[in-house]
């Protein structure tokens, strides 16, 4: 089981998903550019709505999110194009009609949602990839040792934050008889004494 990979989602915060939209915009001024070569300037808005309602419909990502490492999520699983549409079309224009206040409540959210996403019920997700390792195994057995339960701050052994509830999970997953995980707190079963 060692070497395996985790694959942690962690919110996308507002620094990145501007940088995905530069990037979408860039290549959206290119097809512009084109367009307007060809003298099918009016097709602009319905392509700039098109590249993003279908991309995300299909691939829950633009090209700007691929690159930056951003997926959608929804609570059913698949984004789909209802989905896509209510985000992409009707939540931004709610998100950027409003002065920009939907789109700048990602840097204020604590789970990074716009009202684009609180809308259509999704959220952006950043997707970085851990190997298990036996360190972080003995580190949690360590910690059940010594006490009643295991919080993600209490695994300072991992120096990202981010990574420690998702380990936990992990580790959860692994002895799924021996512990039992909710609300972040992994705790024993009793199957096993850790000491």
């Amino acid at each position: 089981m060692n070497g395996d990979l985790i694959h942690v989602e962690t919110p996308a915060a507002f620094g990145y998903r501007l940088l995905a939209f530069i990037a979408d915009g860039i290549i959206l001024t290119l097809v512009s550019t084109l367009l307007r070569a060809l003298n099918l300037s009016s097709l602009d808005l319905i392509v700039d709505v098109a590249y993003f309602w279908l991309l995300t419909a299909m691939r829950g990502r633009t090209p700007g999110k691929v690159l930056l490492g951003i997926q959608l999520r929804s609570a059913s699983g698949r984004i789909g194009f209802g989905t896509a549409f209510l985000r992409e079309v009707l939540g931004k224009a709610i998100a950027f009609g409003t002065f920009g206040l939907g789109v700048l409540w990602i840097a204020i959210d604590s789970e990074k949602r716009g009202w684009h996403d609180f809308i259509a019920g999704t959220r952006a997700v950043r997707i970085k990839h851990l190997s298990w390792s036996p360190t972080y195994e003995l580190a949690i057995i360590d910690l059940l040792a010594t006490r009643p339960e295991v919080r993600p701050e209490w695994l300072t052994v991992i120096p990202d934050a981010a990574m420690r509830l998702p380990l936990l999970r992990e580790f959860a997953r692994r002895h799924v008889d021996e512990v039992a995980f909710d609300g972040g707190v992994l705790r024993p079963t009793g199957a096993v004494e850790w000491f």
